[in-house]
């Protein structure tokens, strides 16, 4: 058995256990671990996983394999592995502070700096001295990755800042002599760190060796002038002069310029754009930007905000800014970089640096001729300052990595429709995705642009403005300047004509590139390769709001795994949005911006096409899926599939049912995609694949208007069988719903239809069902008379497992008449031949038909094993109406044996599901409960 007692990671990464060394084994175990650790106790984020297992190219099945590597971390972790937790969209590994070297080490440097701040040098010294201990060689050596080797570099500038520090409490102590032999070591590896250059310079100086000390400064000066092109800083250059000047006790300040012709003052640059009086919301992503602000960030301070073009990044990034502007003594920088510019090409870093140079105060004439040296005098000039670096709409990490300053007083914030996963592995980077505002701060938005008495006059109407608008802010913005120039037009006018061009952007066009919609859309499409750009405008065509990557194949015609690449770029670019893992959608705009592209670029050939390539795809995979949940349904036999379309392979009623739940909203947009494109047949088949789960699962509402498309299909296609089965699955939910007088009427249409199709399976289902509606309205004779005429057909015909479902219904009907040694009979009749036959769905049913005899019998116990073993299958099988129906009678059958909490318990959880199901039945559970006086205590 694993236990872990100590994590190390300032040195070869090291998992110590009571009897030594635990293997971290794997490819990409070791980095795993070695980037949770860095973040210990806090949430890593998948996305920064990601791009420190593959550094900038993860693959499609990142999120999946991610999975498979947390899971063999926590097998190689042992017990210790449950530390290792799902949080949200990451991971958290939970450390105590003694056991992991990096948080032993700041617990030592903060008793340090209390020791200090008390004037307590010498104790402050030796809490340093422990601190350093705890490096046992270069930071997780042996482990691969660049963002590892970032967290290396980090934690290595760390150490010098701490051994930075031990010095200057050394040197206070009067410990010059001592020092000096360290610190000749220390600036010939470190070579161009100033500040231990001041230091050893310090020490020679109080030792009486000052021409030394001289010396010292002359080398380091022309080191900086040979390899960056600048000057030392002024608090070098000050301690120089002092000591000129046999200043016996000089001390350090901050920085400075160069030895020769100084350069002019610094300039201060305030170079923000004017913040946005209507910004309105993101509080979380602006808690998100202020952690740039805690002391407890090492290295670089960088953000990257992300977003879809026209989401508001730049407005963001700027109102942050000036929240911030006074922790940014020495200023603010601004560059756009035009990344997606609709009217330039991007700027590249070598014209960026020379902008920012500019803007700090350097003369041209003092720039660099090499870009190289011009990227290190910007680094210098900010290498000691505290400024706020703003680079906005950035194309690439290359076009970033070399404008991001150092030093721990500045912080950078980067906007892109690009993730910039470069910057992230390499700088260690935070994100800060953005996505459309909520309903509630699109609302504020308009409010704050077209006036609050406006807004509050015609409150449904900015509502409607606001989901029109996609809840995108630059959108919103258009029509709020729409609508505040012409205050006589009332927001109702204008939202009816957001209605009526919906799925087109003329009502977001603009003769300003930066505020056009369209105009801002182009740029992200402009950067895609070729069959990215087609699989967006195919995605315009899409029945439903999110679709998973083998439906995007379809549509396309293409292979998955070159649809998959296709969708990474897509959602790189924010022109897509990765929903959950494996799903993706986009809002509104952007898909009404694909429709037009379609229409605009592709043949109508090829849009109807794809079209049915994708009616297709959902037909035949729900069709698998209807039969592996429901084996016994009478199958429909759709046409074979068009070219090119590939269903989804589903292996078992488990898998089946996970992707009709995920895809329920997309079958039924397809119904009516399929109805208007003239597929009539494509949509009642369509329908019925699905129409068992929307009643078992309680979307009754949802399957209702699926059947009445579907019906409507059928009857322009003069389809008679696909009448019966519309007629059929309209009957069963409208009687769900208790509108038995429906339910009837569509059921004895089905039976006027049926003489035409000469299918007695069939006819024998709607007997069936309307046996269903004559118990609903507690005819159980009639009930009986209707079952047994299904129960001859499937007995007549050889349908075992129908005649068994048969059977059940017959007893259930019976046992409501008190005729119960018959119920009996029959119901362990069908039992007998479910369990031979499998089938755990119709097995719930009878036991529930069971226990409900037994109960009636006073037979209390037998009741509650047989509905227990009801309501276990029927959580097994998903059939939720079953399962709350099994509580019921649960509930009453320990109320007859006397267990009122277990009752009351059974009847609480069947009221919690029949608020999804049906909440008109929450009334009659809660008589139940009144009804029963509750134990003391409760």
């Amino acid at each position: 058995m694993v236990v872990v007692v100590e994590f190390r990671m300032l040195g070869p990464l090291d998992v110590r256990g009571p009897d030594g060394a635990v293997a971290i084994r794997g490819r990409h175990h070791p980095r795993a671990l070695a980037l949770l650790l860095d973040e210990a106790n806090r949430v890593v984020p998948v996305d920064r996983l990601a791009a420190g297992l593959w550094d900038e190219a993860p693959p499609e099945s990142a999120r999946q394999q991610i999975q498979s590597v947390i899971s063999g971390l926590r097998r190689q972790l042992g017990p210790e592995g449950t530390r290792l937790q799902r949080i949200g969209a990451g991971y958290r590994l939970e450390i105590e502070a003694r056991e992991l070297d990096v948080l032993r080490c700041k617990a030592h440097e903060t008793r340090a700096r209390d020791l200090r701040s008390a004037g307590r040098t010498e104790a402050a010294a030796a809490e340093l001295r422990s601190a350093l201990r705890e490096w046992r060689g270069p930071v997780l050596a042996g482990v691969e990755g660049r963002l590892v080797e970032a967290t290396a570099a980090r934690l290595e500038k760390y150490r010098l800042v701490l051994v930075e520090r031990r010095i200057d409490l050394d040197l206070d102590r009067g410990a010059d002599v001592e020092l000096i032999a360290e610190l000749r070591q220390l600036t010939a590896e470190q070579p161009l760190q100033q500040r231990f250059t001041e230091q050893l310079m310090l020490a020679l100086h109080r030792s009486g060796r000052t021409p030394e000390a001289l010396q010292a400064f002359a080398e380091f000066s022309e080191r900086l002038a040979d390899e960056l092109g600048i000057d030392p800083g002024r608090s070098l250059r000050d301690l120089h002069t002092a000591m000129l000047r046999a200043d016996a006790r000089p001390a350090a300040g901050p920085a400075g310029t160069r030895r020769t012709a100084p350069l002019p003052p610094p300039v201060r640059p305030a170079l923000l754009p004017p913040d946005t009086a209507a910004f309105t919301g993101r509080g979380r992503h602006l808690d998100a930007l202020d952690g740039l602000l805690d002391d407890e960030v090492e290295g670089v301070r960088l953000s990257v905000i992300t977003g879809t073009g026209g989401v508001g990044k730049t407005a963001l990034a700027v109102r942050w800014a000036y929240r911030v502007v006074d922790r940014f003594p020495d200023g603010q920088l601004f560059i756009n970089l035009r990344g997606f510019d609709p009217r330039h090409a991007p700027l590249g870093p070598d014209e960026a640096v020379r902008v920012l140079l500019d803007a700090l105060g350097v003369p041209h004439q003092r720039v660099p001729a090499d870009p190289e040296a011009q990227f290190g005098l910007y680094r210098s000039l900010l290498a000691e300052k505290r400024t706020l670096v703003l680079l906005d709409n950035a194309a690439d990490a290359a076009q970033v990595r070399p404008l991001i300053p150092g030093g721990r007083g500045n912080a950078t914030v980067v906007t892109s429709r690009n993730p910039l996963y470069g910057v992230v592995a390499s700088q260690g980077a935070q994100t800060v995705p953005i996505a459309e505002l909520s309903a509630d701060e699109a609302y504020e938005l308009l409010e704050r642009r077209i006036g609050e008495d406006r807004a509050s006059a015609e409150p449904d109407s900015v509502a409607r403005i606001a989901e029109r608008c996609a809840r995108l802010p630059l959108a919103l913005a258009v029509t709020a300047a729409r609508a505040a120039a012409q205050p006589d037009f009332s927001l109702a006018a204008l939202a009816r004509e957001l209605d009526e061009t919906a799925g087109v952007l003329d009502a977001f066009a603009g003769d300003d590139p930066d505020t056009d919609v369209r105009a801002v859309f182009a740029c992200s499409l402009h950067a895609l390769t070729e069959p990215a750009a087609r699989l967006f405008r195919l995605l315009g065509l899409h029945p439903g709001p999110d679709f998973a990557a083998p439906a995007a194949a379809s549509l396309a015609a293409a292979p998955l795994h070159q649809v998959r690449t296709s969708l990474t770029e897509l959602t790189r670019a924010h022109l897509l949005t990765e929903s959950e893992p494996g799903r993706y959608t986009f809002h509104d705009l952007l898909r009404a911006y694909a429709g037009e592209l379609m229409t605009e670029t592709d043949h109508r050939a090829e849009r109807e096409a794809a079209t049915r390539r994708v009616l297709d795809h959902y037909l035949h995979t729900a069709h698998s899926a209807s039969l592996l949940v429901n084996p016994g349904r009478v199958a429909i036999e759709p046409a074979p599939a068009r070219p090119d379309v590939a269903p989804e392979p589903l292996a078992d009623s488990e898998q089946a049912l996970a992707w009709l739940t995920d895809e329920l909203r997309s079958l039924a947009a397809a119904v009516g995609l399929a109805a208007d494109s003239g597929y009539d047949g494509v949509a009642w088949q369509l329908a019925w694949t699905f129409i068992g789960f929307t009643y078992r699962q309680g979307h009754l509402h949802d399957g209702i208007a699926a059947q009445r498309t579907a019906l409507a299909a059928a009857r322009r296609r003069g389809d008679a069988k696909g009448q019966v089965y519309s007629h059929r699955m309209l009957a069963v939910h409208l009687a769900a719903l208790d509108d038995y007088e429906g339910a009837a009427h569509h059921l004895e249409r089905a039976l006027d239809l049926c003489d035409g199709i000469q299918d007695p399976l069939t006819l024998a289902q709607v007997h069936l069902n309307l046996a269903r509606i004559h118990e609903q309205r507690q005819k159980y004779a009639e009930a009986v008379e209707a079952a047994k005429e299904a129960l001859g057909v499937f007995h007549e015909l050889g349908e075992t497992w129908r005649e068994a479902t048969a059977l059940n219904a017959v007893g259930w009907y019976c046992a409501h008449l008190e005729r119960y040694d018959e119920a009996l009979a029959y119901c362990e009749r069908a039992l007998a031949i479910q369990v031979e036959s499998g089938n755990p769905a119709y097995q719930s049913s009878t036991w529930d038909s069971l226990g409900f005899i037994h109960q009636r019998q006073s037979r209390f116990d037998r009741a509650v094993e047989c509905l227990r073993t009801s309501l276990d299958l029927s959580r097994r099988t998903g059939h939720r109406t079953d399962e709350a129906e099994a509580l019921i009678h649960l509930g009453d059958a320990y109320q007859g044996a006397g267990d009122a909490a277990a009752a009351r318990a059974a009847w609480r959880e069947a009221q919690d599901l029949f608020r999804h199901l049906d909440p008109s039945r929450i009334a009659e559970l809660q008589a139940r409960l009144d009804r029963q006086t509750p134990p003391p205590g409760m």
